[in-house]
């Protein structure tokens, strides 16, 4: 993986785990155009992607970011629904979580 991707990809994970504390869905972020690997490789239907790589599918479906897109808007347009919140949270840390997983064993992070 290129020192590119590998940042990107850990600013991933950054954001992801940022989303999981958000307070409120205007403190989520989770489109493509606060998404680091996107700018990278979303103009080339997300060739390079290590998501893509993972799950096989474009802009990432496959990925617990389904659940996490799903559980904003049902946050954002049914504030009363009961557990949203927590649903969106659990979703972003999942997301955070497989992303994690894409950095390879033998790459040293920053601390």
């Amino acid at each position: 993986m290129n020192k590119k991707t590998l940042a990107a990809l850990i600013a991933g994970v950054e954001k992801w785990e940022r989303n999981a504390l958000a307070k409120t869905p205007d403190d989520a972020e989770i489109w493509d155009d606060t998404c680091k690997l996107c700018h990278l490789f979303v103009m080339d239907d997300c060739k390079g992607c290590p998501v893509r790589a993972s799950t096989g599918k474009n802009y990432c479906e496959g990925s617990p970011w389904d659940r996490a897109a799903k559980a904003l808007t049902e946050w954002e347009f049914h504030a009363g629904c009961r557990n949203a919140r927590a649903r969106f949270r659990r979703a972003a840390k999942a997301e955070a979580n497989f992303l994690s997983s894409l950095i390879p064993a033998t790459e040293v992070l920053p601390q």
